[in-house]
């Protein structure tokens, strides 16, 4: 089984090289589950996959309370990383000491 850390490897890289560029919130938020879903599909064994203790998840906007909403931007804290969606579907995702993990499209 791959480390959390192995796992947040392959999924920076496998986003990072997807032609897709969202074009609203919903999509981006779609876009980093479906990533996040695959890489921990295929990490893990099939018993650990409904264990969150294990699997990583970023939620859907319909889970109330599971994001933060400022202006045009969502943000959720996850697994040592903040995420921020904002409305135009530009991702912008830092570590928890504000390192630029991932940014995807333009905040404009």
């Amino acid at each position: 089984m791959k480390t959390k850390k192995d796992r947040l490897k392959e999924f920076h890289k496998n986003m990072s090289n997807d032609s897709l560029i969202p074009s609203n919130a919903e999509e981006a938020n779609t876009f980093l589950r479906r990533h996040l879903d695959a890489v921990e599909e295929s990490s893990l064994p099939s018993e650990q996959l409904q264990n969150y203790t294990y699997r990583m998840m970023i939620p859907s906007f319909n889970i109330e309370g599971a994001w933060s909403i400022n202006g045009t931007m969502r943000s959720w804290k996850a697994f040592g990383h903040i995420i921020e969606i904002h409305d135009c579907g530009s991702i912008n995702i830092c570590t928890n000491e504000g390192v630029q993990w991932l940014s995807l499209g333009s905040a404009a």
